[in-house]
């Protein structure tokens, strides 16, 4: 039995203006917010280092099949970098047009599914969301996957309103793009596949044959490199969470700390009050789609919480179902969906002080370094990720040191990394050091985190248990206290300065060691800091 086709009558003027103000609205959103993103954070500048170190795109593909990741977003900057230059601001307006898009395709997800006011309502949610806001401003895929993930949702829910062999190639065609953007979108399409044999039973055989034909032959030409990835575990740091955590960041992502209770809330009472087949096949998308990703985190390892853009998207317009029905039963005059619009708003701006400060402290820790470093410094940057962002903004000529790399290696390969993780690289690199300490000269260290040097590179224990999975934290842990060994036999582990750079969405700690013997009285670095 198929779902019926929902009401999605054609939109008159006042409709259409409306869903323009809305979309405009996100767009000076999201332009004004990246064009005060003047600094990148590190998985930015490993991005720009990967599309600009392409001199073709078979180099740039064969570099993705080493950085773990799928290649639609790099095709693309790629294209626009060599059509208006290698600047940020390109590269930024690619992800503020996608973020932008992904609204008006929210819009037209909610329309279809559940009628226009809910489309309206959900685009204004996906319009004000600061998580939204702040990865359509950031150099990376996210953007495109909320785009696509919504546009995948469309595509499905039109294939069971009436299934037919254009829909099912137009469903399957949006979840290879889904595919190429980001992995976790297969875990969508698992999900969306189920739910389109579920709701279509005997007469769903067919369009899901034709849709499975569709993405095999679009995904064929990556598909090798795909499953060569498949042993990569790039998130070796991040942390397993309880099931229901998991579960309810796909509501805290697009409505906030505070607002995920709201939106949840509009989700049961919709619930108990609907059946229809496409707030079954949303919700499956969303909520399903993440208890699946959270049972593949038990065997393949975490993941960062913003993998689960395809999914969080999704759940803007069933959220918004049971006011939008409110809102046309009383002809827009009930106070109390109104109000728990306003709420849903507001509670998502609670988020703001997270998700909208500055992106990295390393651009101000390159800006101090060039106005205090002096002949004779040596700049060292710890994880080697760091490295990206900090020597995209770093002018200076002092010799630079990226374990394990000597020189300014800006993108990271990881198969070398992980091979180079050995204890004689280490101990070349450490016998570096104690030899520039040696000669007097000073160390300027760019360290990721909050904590103070030395303090922060002490040996944590905790890491042990990690190695069978990530040998590559055992190793640096390990490398960082041989470090604090050498400093403190050459006698500067209380001759130093710390200076935080913490208010930033990625902090840094920028440490000035020094030799033993006098030294010029070191110059406040908030001076130079803009």
């Amino acid at each position: 039995m198929t779902t019926p086709e929902p009401s999605a009558p054609a939109p008159g003027r006042r409709y259409a203006a409306a869903a323009a103000l809305v979309v405009l609205f996100a767009l000076g959103l999201r332009a004004f917010h990246a064009a005060d993103r003047d600094a990148i954070w590190r998985d930015e500048g490993q991005d720009i280092a990967i599309v600009d170190g392409a001199g073709s795109l078979g180099e740039l593909w064969a570099t993705l099949a080493v950085e773990g990741a799928p290649p639609l977003h790099y095709v693309a900057e790629y294209a626009v970098v060599r059509a208006f230059g290698h600047g940020i601001g390109a590269r930024r307006a690619l992800s503020v047009a996608w973020g932008t898009l992904a609204v008006a395709a929210v819009i037209a997800l909610g329309r279809f599914a559940f009628g226009p006011t809910c489309g309206l309502l959900a685009g204004l949610l996906a319009a004000t969301s600061p998580f939204l806001v702040y990865y359509s401003g950031e150099i990376r895929s996210y953007a495109l996957a909320a785009l696509l993930g919504a546009l995948h949702a469309l595509a499905l829910l039109r294939l069971l309103a009436r299934p037919g062999p254009g829909r099912a190639a137009a469903w399957g065609a949006a979840a290879a793009l889904l595919a190429y953007t980001h992995y976790f979108a297969f875990h969508v399409v698992a999900v969306a596949g189920v739910a389109a044999l579920a709701t279509l039973r005997r007469r769903g055989l067919v369009p899901c044959a034709i849709a499975g034909g569709v993405f095999l032959a679009l995904y064929a030409p990556w598909l090798p490199t795909f499953v060569g990835q498949l042993g990569q575990d790039l998130t070796p740091w991040a942390q397993p969470d309880p099931l229901l955590r998991r579960a309810f960041l796909v509501f805290k992502l697009p409505f906030g700390e505070d607002g995920q209770f709201l939106a949840a809330l509009g989700l049961v009472l919709a619930w108990c009050r609907t059946r229809r087949g496409p707030f079954q096949a949303l919700l499956a998308l969303g909520l399903a789609a993440g208890v699946l990703a959270w049972v593949v985190q038990l065997f393949k390892g975490p993941y960062n919480p913003r993998y689960l853009m395809p999914m969080a998207v999704v759940l803007l317009p069933p959220a918004c179902d049971y006011w939008a029905r409110r809102l046309d039963a009383s002809r827009g005059r009930a106070l109390l969906p109104w109000a728990a619009v306003v709420l849903l708003v507001a509670l998502q701006w609670t988020e703001t002080p997270r998700w909208l400060r500055p992106a990295s402290g390393a651009a101000e820790a390159a800006r101090i370094v060039e106005a205090e470093g002096r002949p004779g410094d040596l700049v060292w940057v710890h994880p080697a990720t760091m490295g990206s962002s900090f020597f995209h903004h770093y002018g200076g000529d002092l010799p630079a040191v990226t374990p394990p790399y000597d020189g300014r290696h800006v993108r990271i390969d990881w198969a070398r990394y992980m091979h180079d993780q050995t204890p004689e690289r280490a101990e070349a690199q450490i016998a570096r050091l104690r030899d520039h300490l040696r000669g007097g000269g000073r160390v300027w260290l760019v360290a990721l985190g909050e904590r103070r040097v030395p303090a922060a590179w002490a040996f944590d224990p905790r890491t042990a248990p990690q190695r069978d999975r990530a040998p590559m934290l055992l190793a640096g842990a390990i490398f960082r206290r041989r470090v604090m060994q050498v400093l403190h036999e050459e006698g500067v582990d209380d001759a130093f300065w710390s200076w935080p750079l913490h208010r930033f969405h990625e902090p840094v700690t920028l440490t000035r060691f020094r030799p033993r013997g006098p030294d010029e009285p070191f110059v406040r670095p908030e001076a130079h800091a803009r």
